[in-house]
Formats: C-alpha cells, structure tokens, sequence
C-alpha cells in the first residue's frame, strides 16, 4: 500500500480498488470496482494479486458495483484501508474481504492484496466512505450496498 500512497495524483490516473467477498456467504455479494475517472479497468488486472486458497466467485458474477473517483479520493481511501488493518495483528483467522489496489505505473502494473476478517470489513467499509470527498455521494451510497448486503449485522 505504500507505493500506492506515495504517488502524485498523476501517477495514479489509471488506478483502481477492488473489494471481493472471499469468505463465507448466505447469498453471493457482488464485488466492488472503484476506479479514477480516467480509467476503467478489467477486472482480469486484479488477478495476479489474489491469494491463493480463497474464492473469487464473485467476481463472476453478472453484477459488478462500480463508481469513479478523484487520484486524491482513491489515495486517501487506500490511506484509510491501511490504517484499518494497521489496527489489525495477526492474520484473519477466517478471510472475509480481498481489499486489491492497482495503478499502472511506468515499469508496469503494481499493486498488493490484503485480506480482512469479517468485523475489519465493516471497519474497512466504513474508512472508506469516510475518505471520499463530501459530494461522492453515489460513491458513498456504492459502498453501503456492499456493505449491506455483505454483512447486514455490522
């Protein structure tokens, strides 16, 4: 995550988050795109950062949530993640939320993977909002979909 926050806002024109489900569910939750208004992305450039182990199947699904942002409101948003799992020790016993950030860099594509557990997801959910500029409502409203239909008693 590091990298990521250390770019200007021009190195992060083609950036993107994606939020996936990856641990148990009662009903599928659609997997969440944020990406900057200059670029959209497919969803086949997170793969190669997904762990090992866990399932993606949402990221199938028919529906994929989506919204755009600023390069500033996705740094702060990974700032944010970052400071939820700083909060964290220790591994998530058992894997809820893949949080993937990208950007296209000079030398190629970077990013990192990290996983939560289900009480961090709704703490990551909620760092996030809480990042984006006062006026996303869309992006704000996005996010609580997720949330809500991930983990309703959170």
């Amino acid at each position: 995550m590091e990298t990521f926050i250390q770019q200007t806002n021009m190195g992060l024109r083609h950036a993107a988050l994606k939020l996936t489900h990856v641990g148990e569910q009662t009903v599928s939750v659609s997997t969440l795109v944020v990406h900057t208004y200059y670029h959209l992305p497919s969803i086949q450039i997170f793969r190669s950062f997904e762990t090992s182990g866990l399932s993606y199947s949402n990221d199938r699904l028919a529906d994929i949530l989506t919204f755009t942002v600023s390069p500033d409101e996705i740094r702060r948003m990974v700032e944010g993640a970052r400071q939820v799992r700083g909060s964290i020790t220790g591994t998530p016993e058992r894997p809820s939320l893949s949080f993937t950030a990208v950007f296209e860099g000079a030398d190629g594509l970077k990013g990192s993977e990290t996983i939560f557990s289900r009480e961090a997801a709704g703490a990551l959910h909620q760092a996030l909002s809480a990042k984006l500029d006062s006026n996303n409502g869309i992006g704000a409203a996005v996010l609580k979909m997720q949330h809500t239909a991930g983990y309703p008693d959170i």
